[in-house]
């Protein structure tokens, strides 16, 4: 007999597996550490706020007064910030779903089968935009406001003119709760997001100075290095959600907005000058030694610049004279092209101080609290959207609420509208995960266990004692130590499922009629529901992180093949925050100790590169002579080509065709010299770089190397650059 069967067989046994895992999770969280503090406040106050709407709902006589409690659990958190963002989020979309309830009822209560057809679409759909805005604060309320049609009209359909009460009532208890939670956030040991954004932004400029002087140096290679990179990547990705979230609970920030993102903007295109530089001076250090040891000086100048406070404007000058008359000539780069390589760090050595002396300046600007009147206006950053995702998500959702209803419909199961509002609202919750069966089943199991403790309150418990407080008293003792793990990265996917499906199963009225036929059918569409809901993403959903490896990947390559196809070059910053938004993903899915996943990371921040290096041909397109223009343009149009085939098919579509019209492009750029063009060097420069990207990671980009027989009569040190 397997464990589920044995404990849904033995109630005692329920109870001991039940209390063995809550005591487990319980020791976890409570052991020494420096944020037992903060997460024993964050459950007091959200413990207090659940009471606290409790009791305006019982003094109101709302039909569902758990509603509120149950509001504010959900709604709360660490951040008085996030949960201002979550909270508005959560009411829009109450009231959107409730209105919807009301008109599908309204229209289509006299054919059942119409109503699930139509309510299925609208949660699939709501959670089609939830899923393909990912994180943004819009993105909760989209999804709130699928599964609140469902949970306000399925059992509406059964008595339609009950429907606009249900709904005041559901809006009324929720936004009890959420006011609660809200009040509780702002004015109890209050911890706001503004503080975090200083830290993190603070920790994000030091961690960028350190990657650099990595750089210089030659060890971001080393796991140190590497751990450092990915550290800042992800602090770097979570600037601007951090930032959205500050400007609701501290007032400064709004005033600093600016700053903040002109800082975050900075911080991207240094990272993005830091992997150019990487890739090249590995690649110098490779092939050309010599070279190496005379640049080794200015490296080392810029890499202490960035290591210490000293006077950066200073300083920069006479470092940055030394860079310009250290880069070669175009003619000399035209007689031996090593030298695009040494132009080409260079000038990322350039790049990287100009970048440093306006971070500096705009450091000091954010450390005053001041916004300097010459700021120029910053483009808005720019999050990767997964389209894939999102219909996948959709359809498993659209295709559950069907079949639970047609099973409700079937047997005439008097709970069986809850159990599809259930298998709804699971595959809403777990759309976006990675493994949602995996999730799903600890969800489970997390009811199961909800159920268990239920039982013991309504049975046992809630007999025993008469009053509020006395309820107050007896719900503290679980939900006070139990919500101290609610923040705990191990195990809130655990506590939260558990203390929020006990509040639905326990049902809190003003006058309590517990009936063990009524428990028995609640708890057991809550759990027909989420049983159906993991059924279908067995069926229907891939699982495992890598097709979330491969779908964030063809989007890098839909990427870049749209930056080659483009008539107008959109903003660098644009480009920069979508990249890295991506490489943060795979960051959290790739394993940097295995050497093809690393590859596979480090082939994704020379893809941002590519995109750059694309970005700034399509800027000089205009002031090309005509010639040189018609060759870009071709070499533009195979790579779009190219990437748009490759990331469709990669075993299929590999090939070297794009190797040979950017040699081509070269060439005519040499030749477009001689007619004096203006931006010749960069374009040069640009080319190259994309041609030793495409060399240097062949396997990731599918470009196939020609053999020596049959490749093209390229000098070596062509090769080299």
């Amino acid at each position: 007999m397997s464990a589920s069967e044995s404990t849904a067989a033995n109630p005692p046994t329920r109870r001991v597996l039940a209390f063995g895992l809550w005591s487990q999770m319980l020791a976890h969280a409570l052991r020494p550490s420096r944020t037992l503090r903060d997460r024993s406040i964050f459950s007091l106050k959200t413990f207090l706020a659940a009471m606290a709407g409790l009791y305006i709902s019982f003094r109101l006589d709302l039909s569902e007064p758990g509603w509120a409690a149950l509001t504010a659990y959900v709604v709360s958190q660490p951040l008085s910030g996030m949960m201002l963002s979550k909270s508005f989020s959560r009411i829009l979309g109450t009231v959107i779903g409730a209105v919807m309830s009301i008109i599908l009822v309204a229209t289509l209560s006299d054919a059942r089968e119409l109503f699930v057809l139509a309510i299925a679409l609208w949660i699939g759909g709501c959670l089609y935009w939830s899923v393909f805005l990912r994180d943004a604060p819009t993105a909760y309320g989209a999804m709130l406001s699928g599964y609140t049609a469902a949970i306000i009209g399925f059992p509406a359909v059964l008595a339609p003119e009950t429907v606009f009460d249900t709904a005041v009532a559901r809006c009324l208890e929720i936004s009890i709760g959420i006011v609660c939670a809200t009040i509780m956030s702002r004015i109890v040991f209050p911890s706001r997001t503004g503080d975090v954004l200083r830290a993190t932004m603070t920790r994000c400029l030091d961690d960028v100075a350190r990657w650099a002087v990595d750089t210089l140096r030659g060890h971001r290679d080393d796991d140190q290095g590497q751990a450092d990179v990915r550290k800042l990547i992800a602090d770097t990705s979570a600037l601007d959600s951090l930032r959205i979230h500050a400007v609701l609970d501290s007032p400064e920030m709004r005033n600093q907005d600016k700053v903040v993102r002109a800082l975050h903007g900075r911080l991207l295109t240094l990272s993005s000058y830091l992997v150019a530089l990487h890739d090249r001076l590995k690649l110098l250090r490779q092939q050309c030694p010599e070279a190496m040891e005379r640049l080794t000086p200015l490296l080392e100048g810029t890499a202490l610049l960035l290591s210490t406070d000293r006077d950066v404007t200073v300083v920069n000058e006479a470092l940055e004279s030394r860079i310009r008359a250290a880069r070669p000539s175009f003619e000399a780069m035209h007689r031996n092209p090593v030298l695009v390589l040494e132009y080409n760090i260079l000038q990322r050595l350039l790049d990287v101080l100009r970048i440093w002396r306006e971070t500096a300046s705009l450091k000091q600007a954010f450390a005053s609290e001041q916004v300097p009147v010459d700021l120029d206006e910053i483009p808005e950053m720019s999050r990767y959207r997964d389209h894939t995702l999102a219909l996948v998500a959709s359809a498993v959702s659209v295709v559950a609420v069907i079949t639970t209803s047609a099973f409700w419909i079937y047997t005439g199961w008097d709970h069986g509208a809850s159990a599809a509002t259930f298998s709804g609202m699971l595959t809403c919750i777990m759309a976006s995960h990675d493994n949602p069966v995996k999730s799903s089943q600890g969800f489970f199991k997390a009811t199961v266990f909800s159920a268990v403790v239920a039982a013991i309150y309504l049975f046992a418990v809630f007999p025993a004692i008469d009053g509020f407080p006395m309820l107050v008293a007896v719900l503290a003792v679980l939900y006070l130590p139990t919500g101290i793990m609610l923040t705990s990265a191990r195990y809130g996917t655990l506590a939260t499922p558990f203390l929020l499906n006990i509040f639905a199963l326990l049902s809190i009225h003003n006058i309590m009629t517990i009936r063990f036929d009524g428990f028995i059918n609640s708890t057991s569409a809550l759990l027909v529901g989420m049983l159906s809901a993991l059924i279908m993403f067995r069926l229907l959903r891939p699982v495992g992180v890598d097709w979330a490896i491969r779908r964030l990947t063809r989007g890098v390559m839909r990427d870049l093949a749209q930056i080659a196809a483009a008539k107008k070059p959109e903003p660098r910053i644009s480009f920069e925050s979508r990249m890295f938004d991506r490489i943060n993903s795979l960051r959290l899915r790739l394993n940097p100790s295995l050497s093809n996943e690393r590859a596979h990371l480090e082939g994704i921040l020379t893809a941002l590169r590519m995109g750059l290096n694309m970005l700034v041909l399509q800027r000089n397109l205009p002031s090309m002579p005509e010639p040189l223009a018609r060759s870009i343009r071709r070499t533009m149009d195979q790579m779009s080509a190219h990437f748009r085939r490759y990331g469709t098919d990669p075993e299929r579509f590999a090939d070297n065709t794009v190797i040979s019209a950017i040699n081509q492009s070269i060439a005519d750029t040499f030749a477009a010299k001689e007619n004096s063009h203006a931006k010749a060097v960069d374009t040069l420069v640009a080319l190259h770089s994309l041609r030793n990207t495409l060399t240097q990671h062949p396997g990731f980009f599918g470009i196939k190397m020609p053999s020596p027989e049959t490749g093209p009569n390229l000098p070596t040190s062509q090769a080299v650059s």
